[in-house]
């Protein structure tokens, strides 16, 4: 009798304790949906980290400690922030996924922050599990708009690309348009222009280049490039033979497709070239040329927002006076009287911050090695624009 007794008592107080953890619980949890309401992060995540202390078997603190993780990644500028606050958030999540019983809302942020680290395959099984259990229709349309990310992201992965495949943020309408380009260009619809003259003929088939040294050239050969280094990519056509003195670029700029650029320079002695330089972002064009050795002048075009912008601008003209050289350089729209002294001083200055480049920039001739025929990319681009049009339809 005297130990059922103390078993009964036993019982009383687990049941006092709980009843008095669960109103605890409870109050954190209200505390922590407060300071989400409020966009305090932090006081969420540690109204809603008493909670899990107190008890770690129920699924709401989890799920408001991850939406509190997920806001602060949203809010923050710091990289490593936002890294750190989507993987704590993912962690949450999985807990409450593992526990059962989830709505729509759950699937749909895991799957979120799934796709942020790109790992799609991670985001499709989350979304696909969440389709069967909730029914849910934006479940169901975030898992179709996954799958079609997926099938673009193969697509992409057979197109050579100079850059980052997965920033890229080429359209559907891009793509359609880049396509058509393409297509007009075989049926020699496009006219090149050049020193010497336009060149209107099919892109695929070699054609002559009019001037003083004819030479036989083509643009048979074409990769997509993101030269300004921000997702919106450039188709670079050129001759396989001699790449960057033989080279169009397009861009998709303000809605349509823009030619930026148009190279024909076998046997010029003019620079006009591609060029890799950790002073300016991406790829630049950087022209270049002299009437003798103390007249001449440079530019340096920046690519950017699909079109090319002026990065820098140097004439220099020698001459003599007074019995001495002078150097008069102008740069950037200011122009300086420089004796010969300070006109070696500042060209040690200009090479200190313009030098240290490389041409047609090794990543570049790698990319271009396996340049794809212009029918193949055409091919290729539709199925992108149509795959990219369900993506942009969700």
């Amino acid at each position: 009798m005297k130990q059922r007794i103390l078993v009964l008592i036993s019982m009383c107080l687990l049941l006092v304790l709980t009843a008095c953890t669960g109103g605890k619980y409870k109050q954190c949890c209200e505390i922590g949906a407060a300071a989400v309401d409020a966009q305090e992060w932090q006081d969420a995540v540690n109204a809603y980290s008493q909670a899990i202390e107190l008890d770690n078997t129920r699924p709401e603190a989890y799920r408001g400690r991850a939406a509190a993780a997920m806001g602060m990644a949203k809010t923050t500028d710091d990289a490593i922030d936002k890294d750190t606050s989507y993987r704590s958030a993912a962690t949450d999540y999985r807990t409450v996924l593992s526990m059962g019983d989830c709505d729509a809302g759950v699937y749909l942020s895991a799957a979120e922050i799934s796709e942020y680290f790109l790992d799609l395959e991670e985001a499709h099984s989350i979304l696909r599990q969440g389709a069967e259990v909730t029914g849910d229709p934006a479940v169901q349309n975030a898992l179709e708009r996954i799958e079609a990310k997926i099938q673009l992201s193969k697509i992409l992965s057979g197109i050579p690309y100079y850059g980052y495949r997965d920033r890229c943020i080429m359209t559907a309408e891009q793509a359609a348009a880049y396509a058509g380009l393409l297509q007009d260009g075989l049926d020699g619809k496009i006219t090149l222009k050049t020193f010497d003259g336009d060149i209107t003929a099919p892109w695929g088939q070699p054609f002559t280049v009019p001037g003083p040294y004819g030479y036989e050239t083509s643009r048979s050969a074409v990769i997509l490039a993101d030269f300004a280094n921000d997702g919106n990519p450039y188709l670079f056509l050129f001759n396989p033979e001699y790449q960057n003195r033989s080279y169009t670029i397009y861009g998709w700029h303000d809605g349509a497709v823009e030619q930026v650029e148009n190279t024909e320079l076998v046997g010029y002695m003019i620079d006009d070239l591609l060029i890799e330089n950790t002073k300016f972002p991406g790829l630049v064009i950087e022209k270049s040329g002299s009437s003798h050795m103390l007249m001449g002048d440079s530019r340096v075009y920046v690519f950017s927002n699909g079109t090319k912008i002026l990065g820098y601008s140097m004439d220099y003209d020698g001459q003599y006076r007074d019995g001495e050289q002078r150097m008069i350089v102008t740069e950037n729209g200011t122009t300086y009287d420089y004796s010969w002294k300070e006109y070696e001083n500042w060209l040690d200055s200009y090479q200190a911050r313009f030098s240290g480049g490389s041409y047609m920039g090794l990543p570049l001739a790698d990319v271009c090695k396996d340049g794809l025929s212009l029918n193949n990319m055409t091919e290729r681009l539709i199925q992108y624009a149509s795959t990219r049009q369900v993506m942009q339809n969700k």
